[in-house]
């Protein structure tokens, strides 16, 4: 498992951007000076890592910065967690009781997550309900898909729900492989908007209504001050017997160029999500996820892609 992860040198982390879009990003070093109230966890990672609520998985840390959540397969649950925070510091704070983060750019906080096993988000009740597919989200909202920062209350649900609704999504059965791969393959040699929003950003096989079937699938959310952005691959009723996902992230939405790039893999699964997310900081402009699986006897590598990307 490797990961390319953004470190602590700002300069490095852009080395890929060219210099104008460079100098507009980086911030002076005041910016990291300020009277935040992040605690020293922040800056001093920990093994000791769990959920803040009722959950049966298990986090460990497996980079400076990133973490796996996994959960136990077939009976993996999570409940909702706090909802409701004074500013963006107290959430930052929370989630620093399970996940490993930096400060970027901007000030605020980002991270890596590789999840596995799929699982059940449930109400106190242990009923089951809407789960947003990553531990995050399901996390720090409500039943309903509602954070509120500051007082500002956001349905996270809604804007998730609206992602998915504009999204290019493709039922392989239905087009032939050789004409849909050869198209992809022209779509991602191409820069800028146009290409990545002509590359699907969810593809079912052999549909989504299918049963057994597989899905491939890439995502950027942004919920007020807390953003997401990654790729997973989602089986139903059939494991794959191994996945894989490597994600190239997009920072600067002007150049849309690649900044980091992050690679996850698993065996005899139902579920692997692959993802940086982040509090108050720089939301990725991008992502270009490479997805390999073998399934149902066949080896599939498809591309999957939301947002700007060269």
């Amino acid at each position: 498992m490797s990961t390319n992860y953004i470190n602590n040198s700002r300069r490095k982390f852009f080395t890929t951007l060219s210099l104008a879009a460079t100098a507009s990003l980086l911030n002076p070093p005041s910016l990291f000076a300020s009277n935040s109230k992040i605690t020293k966890k922040a800056l001093v990672p920990t093994t000791l890592l769990r959920l803040p609520t009722d959950s049966n998985c298990e986090i460990v840390a497996i980079g400076k910065n990133k973490v796996e959540v996994k959960f136990p397969y077939g009976k993996g649950y999570l409940k909702p967690g706090r909802n409701i925070f004074r500013d963006e510091d107290d959430l930052i704070n929370y989630l620093l009781e399970a996940f490993l983060m930096e400060k970027d750019e901007k000030g605020g906080m980002r991270g890596t997550v590789r999840c596995v096993s799929a699982y059940e988000r449930i109400n106190e009740s242990g009923k089951s309900i809407f789960t947003f597919e990553d531990p995050i989200l399901d996390l720090i909202t409500d039943e309903d898909g509602n954070l509120t920062i500051s007082g500002t209350r956001i349905n996270a649900k809604d804007i998730v729900l609206a992602n998915e609704r504009e999204s290019f999504s493709l039922n392989k059965a239905q087009v032939s492989t050789a004409s849909i791969d050869a198209k992809l393959s022209n779509l991602v040699s191409k820069a800028s908007f146009s290409a990545t929003q002509s590359i699907p950003s969810q593809i079912f096989f052999p549909s989504s209504s299918a049963i057994p079937r597989i899905r491939f699938k890439a995502y950027i959310d942004v919920a007020g001050s807390v953003w997401r952005a990654g790729a997973n691959i989602k089986t139903k009723k059939l494991d794959f017997v191994s996945a894989s996902i490597t994600g190239h992230y997009a920072l600067d939405p002007i150049t849309c160029f690649e900044v980091k790039t992050d690679f996850d893999s698993d065996t005899t699964d139902n579920f692997l999500n692959e993802f940086e997310f982040g509090v108050n900081s720089t939301p990725a402009s991008g992502v270009r996820s490479e997805c390999r699986a073998l399934w149902n006897g066949i080896n599939f590598r498809e591309t999957v892609a939301k947002g700007c990307f060269a």
